[in-house]
């Protein structure tokens, strides 16, 4: 039986349980030495939430405020439970169903219960989101460009700012029944159309234009148009006559 004295059992029961802040860090042996009072511990460790066969890295920092507890009060024997929010570091929310995470360099991560929704911010505006109750999930970057993907649908709409530059090593399908291009499109080699190709033009004229040689395998039908060369119209041109004067246009 130990012959502890009034005082030591007073003392050891007052540090059994006690507040400090982090002093120093051992990363690679996983310990913190802490400042409680007027007291500085030996290398203690701190609480994780795996440490098995799954595992978790996530280490306290120095002039963070921890709670410890001390076996029979022996404080250099004492575990770190864990982190108090303090003046110097305080709560970063303030609605119960939010759940988030601030890292030192701007990063924040939310999900938040009541929209069922996922966020993460990044320090150079690039924001990841998807929200269950409307089932949309978008990439913002802080460049202007915006991508959303329906996941009902499957629609995905794409507000890009820039330039767009897409190299396939074997073969790209678009299969869908309009697929709409606004705007100039520049094809750097052959293009292969296996249907048919509208090109009308809209109210500002528009439609296609083709630079360089164009080869069709196949046939060309044309229905209220028509094709000039060199200004000859292909529907309306005529030749002279072997008797003067010139043909009709072709039938």
């Amino acid at each position: 039986m130990n012959n502890w004295s009034l005082a030591d059992l007073e003392r050891r029961l007052a540090n059994m349980i006690r507040y400090g802040v982090i002093e120093q860090l051992d990363e690679q042996a996983a310990k913190v030495r802490v400042r409680s009072g007027g007291i500085l511990t030996d290398w203690l460790k701190w609480r994780t939430q795996r440490a098995g066969p799954d595992s978790d890295w996530w280490a306290p920092e120095p002039g963070e405020q921890v709670i410890m507890l001390s076996p029979s009060g022996e404080m250099n024997q004492a575990l770190i439970l864990g982190s108090v929010n303090s003046n110097r570091h305080p709560c970063p929310g303030n609605r119960k169903t939010l759940h988030r995470t601030v890292y030192q360099d701007g990063t924040t991560k939310d999900y938040d219960r009541q929209s069922s929704t996922d966020r993460v911010a990044y320090p150079d505006g690039t924001v990841i989101e998807y929200s269950a109750s409307t089932g949309k999930y978008s990439l913002a970057f802080s460049g202007g460009t915006v991508i959303e993907v329906n996941a009902a649908s499957g629609d995905v709409l794409a507000d890009i700012t820039g330039s767009l530059t897409a190299t396939v090593a074997a073969q790209a399908t678009l299969t869908s029944p309009i697929i709409n291009l606004n705007g100039t499109v520049n094809v750097n080699g052959p293009l292969n159309l296996a249907g048919p190709l509208s090109a009308a033009p809209g109210p500002d004229g528009g439609g296609a234009t083709l630079q360089g040689n164009f080869q069709i395998d196949g046939s060309v039908s044309l229905t209220g148009g028509d094709i000039a060369a060199d200004g000859v119209s292909l529907r309306l041109h005529n030749h002279p006559g072997d008797s003067g004067g010139n043909t009709g246009p072709p039938n």
